[in-house]
């Protein structure tokens, strides 16, 4: 029985350290969303080229047209440096861009998809420039990433979405683990339900990324919490910092 209560008593410690850690580290990330108010929030790729919104004009402008700006969108006098030091000299405490919008085209060296920048005649992977420089400024950088892809006939397909989903854990798993440290995960949502549930997004980020920091905008678009009345005019809840 004493070796039951020491046991249970050990345990008790165990988890309640383990709690205050999980704490603290919660603490010390929102602490870091604080001292960091103003973000430079970067849209950009293909679609620059024609001057339309980012995803949200596909459909209007022709998929496949859309699809394709890819194949002219070459950027030469693209500096990471100077994107950098411009955001530092206007104030700006962090940098986020779109590594992967709505529309699945994805800024970095992905091995998951063709559909990608380096398939561009540009050629180069933004995403490794901007680490770079940023962390070379001391920015802190975050990525913007889409959980769905519209260009992807898997999303949301009910025979092969498990094989998007492996797919798309797999470009988060890139993301979080080719370009150093990464601040912040900023997760979208373009409507329901989401293709995976958001703790498989969550977990993968935080075990690459343990101080990372990760909004909640996924949560509310599960097949376990539906919203209805998705649309462009869906007001969000309040996000959190998870």
């Amino acid at each position: 029985m004493r070796l039951y209560i020491k046991l249970l008593s050990c345990c008790l410690l165990v988890t309640n350290y383990a709690l205050a850690q999980l704490a603290s580290s919660d603490a010390g990330r929102l602490q870091r969303w604080r001292d960091n108010p103003l973000s430079l929030f970067v849209h950009w790729g293909p679609v620059s080229r024609i001057g339309q919104e980012i995803s949200w004009s596909r459909q209007a402008y022709g998929k496949a047209r859309y699809d394709s700006l890819y194949r002219g969108f070459n950027p030469t006098r693209f500096n990471a440096l100077e994107w950098v030091r411009m955001a530092k000299r206007n104030g700006f405490k962090q940098i986020v861009l779109t590594a992967k919008h709505h529309d699945g085209f994805c800024l970095w060296d992905t091995k998951t998809v063709s559909y990608n920048i380096m398939h561009s005649p540009f050629g180069r992977d933004v995403c490794k420039e901007l680490a770079q420089a940023a962390h070379q400024e001391g920015l802190p950088i975050g990525w913007y990433f889409s959980v769905g892809d519209w260009k992807d006939a898997d999303c949301r397909n009910p025979e092969t979405n498990d094989v998007f989903v492996k797919r798309m854990l797999t470009q988060v798993r890139e993301l979080l683990t080719n370009y150093g440290k990464i601040n912040l995960l900023w997760i979208d949502f373009e409507g329901w339900p989401s293709p995976t549930h958001p703790k498989n997004v969550y977990d993968l980020a935080r075990r690459l990324q343990p101080d990372i920091i990760i909004n909640n905008r996924l949560e509310p678009f599960t097949p376990m919490n539906p919203m209805p009345g998705l649309g462009r005019t869906l007001i969000m809840p309040r996000p959190k910092i998870l």
